[in-house]
């Protein structure tokens, strides 16, 4: 989960992407597919 959040701040997905990333984690969801940078 916090390695998402440091691909987000860290600019490691695209801005579609991040917008909508943002949105789940406000609601307290993220996806398990979501590629970060590590991975991606």
């Amino acid at each position: 989960m916090r390695r998402v959040r440091d691909a987000i701040e860290n600019d490691c997905v695209g801005p579609f992407l991040k917008e909508f990333l943002e949105e789940q984690f406000e609601q307290g969801e993220v996806p398990n597919w979501v590629p970060t940078g590590s991975e991606g």
